[in-house]
């Protein structure tokens, strides 16, 4: 075993170089690395009701639309937002064991990649500006890098 690579961003712990055929050589080894995130990864969920199914779709899609043109106006291109589901349901409530309809419920939720990651925090003020807070469950932020490996 030997201690192959070290600096402040990554650390490999232990190569162990135990096979050479064909000129190929085989390395099992354990990494760790510690980099910065470049993205960030924004799922949100807009959600309405109303009795009637049009004005319910009419409400979402004008927060949708609010929220896409916020984000675009901080230079998050429409091209990096992305539909992730789109769900129409009836809600009904139980009194004294009858179904009593209650109107509908529309939900869309939209995936939004952020490119520079120095604009998430903006991003999320623009969103819960339109009415939309972001917290733990479905409406969330993750980081994220994107990684290249080159074998030569």
């Amino acid at each position: 075993m030997n201690k192959a690579i070290s600096s402040d961003n990554y650390h490999l712990s232990s190569c162990d170089c135990t096979k050479i055929v064909n000129n190929n050589i085989k390395v099992l080894g354990k990494g760790e690395i510690s980099i910065e995130p470049d993205s960030a990864e924004i799922i949100l969920g807009v959600i309405t009701e109303n009795l009637s199914l049009s004005a319910a779709q009419e409400e979402n899609s004008k927060v949708v639309n609010q929220i896409i043109n916020s984000l675009n106006e901080i230079g998050i291109s429409s091209k990096y937002m992305q539909t992730q589901d789109y769900n129409i349901r009836a809600v009904y409530d139980y009194i004294d064991g009858k179904q009593v309809f209650k109107g509908y419920e529309v939900s869309y939720y939209l995936k939004i990649i952020v490119k520079n990651i120095d604009i998430v925090g903006e991003a999320k003020l623009k969103i819960s500006n339109e009415g939309v807070p972001i917290e733990a469950g479905v409406n969330k932020i993750r980081a994220e890098v994107e990684v290249t490996f080159i074998y030569n």
